[in-house]
Formats: C-alpha cells, structure tokens, sequence
C-alpha cells in the first residue's frame, strides 16, 4: 500500500479540501454545468445565481460597500496584474498627455513576483519610477518607511498582507489610514493571498483601495479562481471616469452590440467565461470550511518554534511570537540546503514542504537568505497532532544526520 503523503504545504496550495468541494464540483458537471448570463434557459440562470451569491458572500466577507466591486479573477496573480497594469497604465497615459512626471510606485521587498514583475516591466520600459521598501530583520514593513517613501507623484502603493515567505502580519491598517492624511491621491494595493479566509479584512477600516486574492489557500477553494476588490476611490459604480484600465475585453454575456467592455461593475473589467467549477467549489468550501483554522495552525508552529528552538543545526527565519505571523514557518540549516532538505522530508519521510525563493526573492535577500531561500513548513486546518509528531521526528533525524556529517 502506498504511503500517505504528510502535507505541510498549505501556504502554496491547501490540501486537503473539504470534501463537499469535490461534491459540489461533480454534482455541477452531472446536473448541468452550463456557461452563465450567455442563455435564458434554467442552467445558464442556475450558473449565474451561483455568481451572484459567490460575489455577495466574498463582498461580506471583506466588508465590501456592494457586491459587485467584487471582481471575479483566475487567481491572485492575475488580480494583481489587473491592478498594478490596470493602475499604472492608466496614469502613464496622463503622464504622457499632461507632460507631468513619470507615475511613482512604492512596494514593499516583501512582494511576491506577481506584483513585482508587472512593476519591474514598467520600470524597464521606462514608464514608471518605483522606491522599493526594506523589511527589519524579523521580517516586518515600517509604516513610517512606506509613507516616507511616497511622493507628490505616487500613485499605488503595493503591500503583502502577510509574507508569504516569511509568515509575517504587516501593518496594511496602520498604512491605510496613514496614506490618507499623507498621500491622499495615492491607491493602496494589499496581496491577500495569503490571509483571505484566515485573518480578518474589512477593506473600509483599513483604506483598502484594492485588494487582491485566491481561493486555493486558506479558503479552501479550487485552484484558477480569485478576486480583485475595487473600491470607491478607483472606480464609480458607471465606471465614468476609472482611476485603473480594463485590462481584460471580451465577451460578457450583457450589451453584446456594445464595442467596448460595458461601463458598468463587474462587467468592466470581466470578460470571458468564468471558471464554474472553482465558483460552484469555493461555495461549498466557504460553507463547510472548519472554523478557527488559524488557530488551530498557529498552535502547531507554536510547537515547532518550541521545539525547534533548543535544537542545533537550525535557525528559525521570523518572528517567534505566532500572533505576528501566519502558518508559515520557514527555516535555514547550517548544513544542508532548503532544497537538501526538502528532497530528504520527501524522500525518506514521505512529507511534503516547499523550499527556495517561494516567488519572492526580495524577501529572502532582505533577510540574507539568498540565493538558496528556506524551507517553508505551512500547515492547514486539517494538519493532525501525529503528523506533527512525525514531522517534528524527521527533523530531528535529519538535524543528527547533520551533526553526524559535520564530525
């Protein structure tokens, strides 16, 4: 019989889901998985009521001002490009008819490539200046860092809710409410991929302008679905005049005489079929996901920290308070590389963890972790205590394999 793979790679992708996601998805393909708004029979009008109740749910959920401010995406990656691309491009147009400066961006080194790329490709062209924003040495964003770093010119600023590399809570609030009194022209950008559905986000009380996310981590969903917050301060609800571009033009199921996108929320920046399968999925998983998740997560890095913590050959990269931080633990060995180390847990152990960069390079330079990165160990809602125990057992096998080797 083969083995059962022990899962502590939460913070890429969670697993397992609830298994009334995998219900749902095939009861969908059985009875009807019909395309949405594109018929007036009763499984198109079925298809679009699963949107509609989807986007009120997720609205509710971040404290949206209405439901359609919520922008069904193919992920967090694609939600940042249409952000930063959607953002930016817009003020380099004005920049080039007004003869005004170069549009200004400020981003913390925390980023994950999916802001940093679209930011680093604008900056090649010339397009846009950007200040890149430098992290302490537990792995935290200064407020007063982030507001020194804007000008008269900035238009976005980019900040990680959590580190996906490091587990770390930045103050994205405290940001928030600075940016207003300091830039008020200025967007704020928060990357919530991975603290949607594990900390708390009222995008109101916390100045959000626009807020990026997934489904596949801690809400449990179906991977190849997201969303993109789009607040007041970006784009009325005509859309008449849109502080960011619409990106992505096509089909749209409504005013098909219409050249152009309809100027109206959602539909101005949706376009295509939508993904069906991870809608009618991350339904159920909203519905039947275990509650107080983090908690249950932060006890098991509590205890790994703990452990950890008196052991040679191991050093723990972050803040050892778990309050600070979510289910992310990332660790460097004295002897063997991350990638050493993960070939061994998977291999020997049959446990899976994620080593390297983790798509974000300027966290690990920040931290001196570079070129090789860390060992991330990211448990989920449904991690057990002896997979814990098992775990805690093959690092310590291979901190004596370490010792051994050193002699």
């Amino acid at each position: 019989m083969k083995q059962r793979v022990l899962y502590f790679d939460n913070a890429a992708t969670s697993w397992p889901k609830p298994p009334e996601v995998a219900e749902a998805i095939t009861r969908f393909l059985q009875d009807g998985a019909a395309s949405p708004g594109r018929s007036l029979h009763r499984l198109s009008i079925q298809a679009s009521s699963h949107i509609d109740t989807l986007r009120m749910i997720l609205a509710e959920r971040v404290n949206a001002e209405c439901p359609e401010r919520l922008i069904l995406t193919y992920g967090a990656t694609d939600s940042l490009t249409m952000a930063v691309k959607g953002v930016l491009m817009e003020q380099i147009d004005e920049h080039l008819t007004r003869r005004a400066k170069r549009p200004h961006v400020v981003a913390t080194r925390l980023e994950h490539n999916a802001v940093r790329r679209p930011i680093n490709q604008l900056e090649a062209r010339g397009q846009i200046d950007v200040t890149w924003v430098d992290c302490d040495k537990e792995g935290f964003v200064r407020v007063d860092d982030v507001l020194n770093a804007t000008r008269e010119e900035t238009e976005l600023i980019a900040c990680m809710h959590a580190s996906n590399a490091l587990g770390t809570i930045q103050p994205v609030a405290q940001i928030g409410a600075k940016l207003r009194e300091r830039c008020s022209n200025a967007l704020l950008l928060v990357d919530a991929a991975q603290t949607m559905g594990a900390l708390p986000i009222d995008v109101q009380a916390m100045n959000i302008d626009l807020l990026a996310f997934t489904a596949h981590k801690s809400m449990l969903g179906p991977t190849g679905l997201g969303g993109l917050y789009v607040g007041e301060r970006v784009c009325d609800q005509a859309c008449s005049s849109p502080k960011i571009r619409n990106i992505r033009q096509g089909g749209t199921g409504a005013d098909s005489t219409s050249p152009l996108n309809p100027r109206s929320l959602p539909a101005y920046f949706e376009a295509g079929t939508p993904n069906m399968i991870g809608i009618v999925g991350l339904l159920a998983a909203l519905e039947h996901s275990p509650k107080n998740a983090l908690k249950h997560e932060r006890t098991i890095v509590a205890r790994l920290i703990e452990h950890l913590s008196e052991k040679e050959g191991v050093q723990i990269v972050g803040p050892r308070d778990v309050s600070q931080r979510t289910a992310a633990l990332s660790l460097i060995f004295d002897r063997f590389s991350p990638q050493e180390a993960a070939g061994m847990l998977d291999s020997s152990f049959n446990i899976a963890t994620r080593p390297g960069l983790h798509c974000a390079p300027g966290a690990h330079e920040a931290m001196g972790l570079a070129p090789d990165g860390a060992l991330r160990i990211s448990p989920g809602p449904y991690t057990t205590d002896d997979e814990v125990d098992q775990v805690i057992n093959a690092l310590d096998q291979i901190l004596a394999q370490q010792t051994v080797s050193a002699l």
